[in-house]
Parts: C-alpha cells; structure tokens; sequence
C-alpha cells in the first residue's frame, strides 16, 4: 500500500482517510472485443482507491471511451431473463394502481434488454441511451441521452414524472455518479420506487476479488458507500439485498414527500382521531367507567393529546414493572389485566400497537363483570372489536 494524494477524497463519502493499492497489471479495457489481432497493451497501471470510512473502492482515471455505451449479456442468459421477470413482476406489487399506469424509466438501458422485460409489465415504459435512434424498437420509447449530458434532466423530465426509475451496474461506470443519483431523485413522483444494482463490492472485498477490476468501472460501492452517496437526496431505503450469488447488490429507494405534506398528514390524521374519540365518548353517559389498556408512548400520547384524559377511570399494563405506578400528569395509577375482572369497566380503548391482537385476545378470554364496549386504535384509526 502507498500513500493517497493529500487532496484526494472517497467519491461516496468524502473522508480523505483512503489506502491505496497500485495495480500494474490492469486489464485496459473489458470490451469491446475486435475482430482480429492488435498492437493494444494488454494491460496498465492504476491505483485503486479503498475509503477507510465507507468502504467505497474507485480508480481515479478518466472513463473509457465508450463508457456511454452498454453492452449486457442477459440476451443470453436465459437465468437473467427468467429472474428480471420474476423481480418485476414482484415490483408491480407495491403500487396501489394497475401496471399499465405505472409509469417507468430504465437509466442506461444498451440495447434495451431489460427496457422489453419491463415493458413487458410496464407497458408505460422508457429508456435513456446515447445513440438509441439507430435501434429499433416497439415496446418501449427510447430516450436519446446520457446522464452526463448536461441538458439530460431538461431532456427526460417531461416524459415524467416517474413511478419507478430503474438503474442496473450502471452507476459503477459514471465519473459523477451522484449527480446522476439526485436527477433519479428530481425525476421520481413522490412515493415512487427507484431500483438501483451496482456490484457487490462488500463480496468482493470479503473474497478478495481483485479480478474483479476493471478500468470500466470506476466505482465499487459498498452498501454503505451507495447510501452515503444518496444521503443528499429524498431517497429513503425501502430495502437492500445481495443478489445473483451475491455478486450483484440491489437496493430499492423510494421517495419521501415533502414535509409539508407529511406535515398537514400527521395533524389531520391526528385531528381526525380526536374526533372519533370525542364521538366515542358522547355516546356514553359521564358515570360509566372508562378504561385504556396500554402505558406506553403510543397510548401516553393519545391520552394527553384528547380529552380521553378527562374521561379514563384506569390505564391497564400487562408490565408489572409499570404495575402501581403513577403516569405524570394523569395522576392515574397504572392497573393489571385483572382490573377487568374486578370493575364495571363500560368501555374499554385498547392502545398498544403492535400487541393489540394479544390484548383482544386476553380479553374475550376473560370473565367481565358486565357487557364492556371494546376498541383498539389501529393505524390512527377508532376500530370496534368483536368480543
């Protein structure tokens, strides 16, 4: 290993703590291939930059000269073709509309292989690639470009927005792939899904695969590299992982909303399940007995939020460690399960998230004392339960 220049910094993260590995035998290119004998080096020197922070890998060299081309082999990888149908197929699952209003975008998509599998499910589909006019086509439309264009975004955005932007081993070949990271942002509709495949550079650092180099990639992301690259955007990870014997590394973003939305969101939701409760309430006259099931944050928040505080008798926790405790503010001391044997409870609100099922359960197995009213909260929602 050597020293790294003193003004050089990880392409992913930024950190300058980088090592640095000479490689005096790198091929000088992975394609294309000619058609008979040449003087062409068979290999050169280049230095591989390894991020001590996020684990991204780069050559700090200009890309090759036809670095704006794609050239795949899924055209004859029946595997490959079988397993992109399968995966999206899969995508269409997450939308709550029909695939043929969906609206799709592959960045960097050669000779359209994986464009015509996704068109086969997206029949709304497009594809970015340089020179594509001279490339014949009915399934999807291509679009005649390159991220490091300067006018790509002018030029794909009124095609959009976009409700899944897809990008496969792809970003490894861009000189500044994280610009092309946040036009993928500013082209996707809020909520939308973007799939981005790089190689798995966490497999091929664990394996020490150096073969793996090549002078046409000029980035080897790592899952944290990937997302260090994309903190700048609106991408959120939906989710992450190694596929294809693990030499591919997939990762599915989807956009978040402004928070101006997300804002008005949460007081309506909020507001509306006031509401409910307040509704719930009238219904019953002020002596009859109220109880909550639940003492953590969701049901605490609930409480002091509504005017259930006003109304509640007992709050009820199956944790006897809360058992007798006192919640502040409320003053009420917090009851076990058995309370419901013990009192004419009229209604009861159960508010435990994720242990609601658990509590219903508990009590239709339980002997009441009288009738008892049942709802739990669920998802900001007053739901009835049936006993």
């Amino acid at each position: 290993m050597t020293q790294s220049p003193a003004n050089l910094h990880c392409k992913a993260c930024g950190m300058q703590e980088l090592a640095v590995l000479p490689i005096d035998n790198l091929p000088v290119s992975a394609q294309p291939f000619i058609k008979a004998p040449s003087s062409t080096p068979l290999s050169k020197n280049a230095s591989l930059y390894l991020c001590d922070y996020c684990g991204h890998m780069f050559f700090d060299i200009s890309p090759v000269s036809y670095y704006k081309s794609v050239i795949r082999s899924v055209s004859v990888s029946s595997n490959m073709t079988a397993y992109r149908r399968q995966q999206f197929k899969s995508l269409s699952l997450l939308f709550d509309k029909l695939p043929s209003d969906i609206k799709v975008l592959e960045i960097g998509a050669g000779n359209g292989q994986y464009a015509m599998l996704l068109a086969e499910i997206f029949p709304i589909c497009y594809a970015t690639e340089k020179d594509s006019s001279n490339i014949a086509t009915s399934s999807f439309k291509y679009i005649d470009t390159h991220p490091d264009d300067d006018d790509f975004d002018v030029v794909v955005s009124p095609y959009g927005p976009f409700d899944l932007v897809c990008c496969f081993s792809y970003l490894e070949h861009l000189p500044d792939p994280a610009t092309t990271l946040k036009i993928i942002d500013s082209l996707l509709s809020p909520g939308g899904y973007a799939l981005i495949e790089v190689p798995n550079s966490d497999y091929i650092r664990k394996n020490g695969l150096l073969s793996e180099a090549i002078p046409d990639h000029l980035h080897y992301f790592t899952a944290k590299s990937l997302l260090s690259m994309v903190s700048p955007t609106r991408l959120n990870l939906h989710s992450l992982e190694p596929t294809w014997s693990n030499y591919i590394l997939s990762l599915l973003f989807t956009k978040l909303e402004n928070a101006t939305s997300v804002s008005s969101r949460l007081q309506n939701i909020h507001q509306s399940l006031i509401c409910q409760i307040n509704k719930l309430l009238s219904l019953f006259s002020p002596d009859a007995k109220v109880a909550v099931w639940g003492a953590g944050h969701q049901s605490l928040f609930t409480l002091v939020s509504t005017s259930l505080f006003l109304r509640v008798d007992y709050v009820i926790d199956s944790s006897e460690a809360k058992q007798g405790q006192y919640i502040p503010g409320i003053n009420i001391e917090i009851s076990p399960p058995s309370i419901l044997e013990d009192q004419p409870i009229s209604l009861l609100i159960i508010i435990c998230a994720g242990y609601n099922d658990e509590v219903v359960s508990y009590v239709r197995n339980t002997c009441l004392p009288c009738p008892v009213h049942v709802y739990s909260i669920r998802d900001s929602r007053l739901i009835r339960e049936q006993l």
